[in-house]
């Protein structure tokens, strides 16, 4: 005996339950994409940003004798101060508080020579009158000496720095 079926085939999806099938797989892939994207993007964010930005005090005294206090509490560092006793600036009893969280130039009185604001606190480089003083976490570097953090918390400088720009070779393009 024979059988004979004549359902035995599965059926062909129609072109439009297909192509709806195509959609709805994009649109899930796609927002699970957007999804991952802004949950990795915040938590980026957040290491770059948890620390806080180095805040850093210029000030002067009333014979306009420079100084800069140091802060970065998230580190445990807290008025470390630098005094400048050998220069004076034209400004008397001034107090600035510059906080360096992103790429700024601000200084009252030096200039920034190099920053580095990817992860915070990053690291700053000032040039002061000479004298080079650059913040890191890790530690602190004036005129090339690494100072541990704590270990003092008022310093002195004075006489000529050792900072020097470095040149820079420009490329030639042909």
């Amino acid at each position: 005996m024979i059988l004979l079926l004549d359902n035995c085939h599965p059926r062909q999806k129609s072109v439009a339950v297909k192509i709806n099938e195509l959609v709805r797989h994009g649109v899930v892939a796609f927002a699970l994409a957007a999804l991952l994207y802004v949950v990795t993007y915040r938590w980026i964010q957040y290491r770059r940003e948890f620390r806080g930005p180095w805040v850093v005090t210029f000030q002067s005294d009333t014979n306009g004798t420079p100084s800069v206090v140091v802060s970065q509490p998230a580190l445990n560092i807290a008025d470390q101060k630098i005094i400048f006793a050998d220069q004076k600036v034209s400004d008397t009893n001034i107090m600035r508080t510059y906080r360096y969280d992103g790429p700024k130039t601000n200084a009252s009185f030096g200039e920034v020579v190099f920053q580095d604001p990817t992860f915070l606190p990053g690291t700053i480089t000032f040039n002061f009158w000479g004298h080079g003083v650059e913040l890191m976490p890790r530690t602190m570097v004036i005129d090339q000496q690494e100072i541990p953090w704590h270990s003092q918390t008022n310093m002195v400088l004075t006489g000529p720095g050792k900072f020097e720009r470095r040149k820079v070779k420009k490329p030639i393009f042909n």
